[in-house]
């Protein structure tokens, strides 16, 4: 499995990374060159760890912005912080570089509906237009934050 480590011996998870090496993933191809990984228990595992993770970082990238999966992912936030099935803080880095309008705005309220919701158990960082956007490169830098949310009651 591939985790990241930080500081406080805390192992971050990476769902893109460890859910195609689990028996039942398949890819589709998404565009020439390009493949997107896809498990049949992906909404299980997901929410399974939703209820027993203490820290959940959300990547809202542009891709990331007009995934549905990724959407449903926020939705299940929503739901299991409404009715106190988690008890995680979130962690939202955003860019703002979306070329599509509506899902921008989509994926904008729904992170500000789970920062309503989870109230000081969220931080959302907008992520610069000069920092290299990928998800490894973010994992690593946010990592020190999620050492933070891990050792704080609030923020």
């Amino acid at each position: 499995m591939m985790h990241m480590q930080s500081q406080n011996d805390i192992n971050a998870y990476a769902d893109f990374l460890v859910l195609p090496t689990f028996r039942g993933a398949y890819r589709l191809e998404n565009e020439p060159r390009m493949y997107v990984s896809r498990h049949v228990q992906w909404a299980k595992y997901y929410q399974e760890a939703m209820k027993i993770s203490k820290v959940m970082v959300f990547l809202a990238s542009p891709a990331w912005m007009k995934s549905p999966n990724c959407l449903q992912e926020v939705q299940w936030a929503i739901d299991m912080v409404n009715n106190e099935m988690a008890n995680a803080k979130f962690i939202a880095a955003v860019t703002s570089e979306c070329d599509d309008a509506e899902k921008l705005q989509q994926a904008t309220d729904m992170l500000s509906k789970l920062a309503g919701l989870a109230d000081k158990r969220y931080m959302e960082i907008p992520w610069p237009k000069d920092k290299k956007w990928g998800p490894l490169p973010m994992i690593h830098e946010l990592m020190p934050m999620v050492d933070k949310a891990w050792n704080q009651d609030t923020w």
